[in-house]
């Protein structure tokens, strides 16, 4: 269900999220298709979804889209010179990218290495007005 701390405060001010899994991870396991119960992935993002009044995600459904069963923007593969790919989408609000979704192939719970400066250059896009708290979004 919907958490009540996010529908406590959605809506008051938009806040960006960086999601970034190994599709293999066993610790903190990514959605795949025919998997049912909770999952705490799943349920990070229903919570933003929730706080930034984007489209709410009841269930994944991988016909939509193969690696995170929901329909998202700016979808693409990309590699990284050591022969690693990882799928990258956004969900967004006013053409806003406010959810950046990365799923790792293959990869386990450990560090992704380019993962630190794809963050980064995700969260150099946005400041806040420190008068209305504003989100401010730098392209």
């Amino acid at each position: 269900g919907k958490t009540l701390l996010a529908k406590a405060v959605a809506g008051e001010a938009d806040v960006p999220f960086f999601s970034i899994s190994g599709s293999d991870d066993e610790i903190v396991v990514f959605p795949k298709p025919g998997e049912t119960g909770p999952n705490r992935v799943l349920l990070s993002w229903q919570a933003y979804q929730i706080l930034n009044n984007l489209p709410y995600t009841e269930t994944l459904d991988f016909s939509i889209d193969k690696d995170f069963g929901m329909k998202l923007e700016n979808r693409r593969r990309e590699d990284t010179n050591k022969g690693i790919s990882y799928e990258i989408g956004d969900m967004t609000k006013d053409n806003v990218p406010l959810i950046r979704y990365i799923v790792v192939d293959g990869y386990g719970h450990w560090n992704f290495q380019p993962g630190a400066e794809l963050m980064w250059n995700y969260f150099k896009m946005f400041s806040r007005d420190p008068q209305t708290k504003k989100l401010i979004y730098h392209e």
